[in-house]
């Protein structure tokens, strides 16, 4: 009986892993979105989601000829340069990506105040691509790559102030304001 229990606890578990993020099936183009990561607060918790979506091909240099390689998939190795205590699951166990389906990997953490700044992020990947040289179908080794277009910018949350110039006319309105604040100028 216990074996059972555990089996459920695991699968509960492995269930809860996956769920983290759900693909977004309308986006129909290539690529990796959104285009930029959130801001993470500090002291709070942090949940990007990002949603990825593999090109069915590339060009690539062999024996000094460019050829068209058709991707078989797209492994997700590691994200390096998170804060300390961010993490990374994506919506597939393994983090393999076949081509022209979405799927989704979820960035959370929650950042302390000692790790304000900016973190470059450098995601490590492996491409599996096959293609036709001198007539004949040919399985290319893993090409390593890196996609470095994301920076994780950890902040402080608070509202900045500007000085305006006192000889412009402005009204603040409603006075006193709850939840929305507009001013004329």
């Amino acid at each position: 009986m216990k074996k059972i229990y555990v089996a459920i606890l695991f699968t509960a578990i492995a269930f809860g892993l996956k769920a983290q993020c759900t693909p977004d099936n309308s986006l129909n183009q290539p690529g990796y979105y959104p285009e930029q990561l959130d801001t993470a607060q500090i002291a709070q918790a942090y949940n990007m989601v990002l949603q990825l979506r593999i090109p069915t091909d590339t060009m690539v240099t062999f024996l000094g000829q460019t050829i068209k390689a058709d991707i078989d998939s797209i492994k997700l190795v590691s994200v390096n340069g998170m804060p300390s205590g961010f993490t990374y699951v994506c919506n597939v166990p393994t983090c393999t990506f076949e081509p022209m389906q979405t799927y989704c990997a979820v960035i959370s953490g929650t950042a302390t105040a000692q790790q304000q700044g900016v973190y470059p992020l450098k995601l490590a990947i492996l491409a599996y691509a096959h293609g036709t040289i001198f007539g004949s179908t040919t399985n290319f080794p893993p090409q390593p790559d890196t996609i470095d277009r994301f920076s994780l910018v950890v902040g402080q949350g608070s509202v900045g102030i500007q000085t305006v110039d006192a000889n412009k006319n402005f009204k603040i309105f409603p006075n006193p304001a709850n939840d929305i604040l507009r001013i004329w100028i």
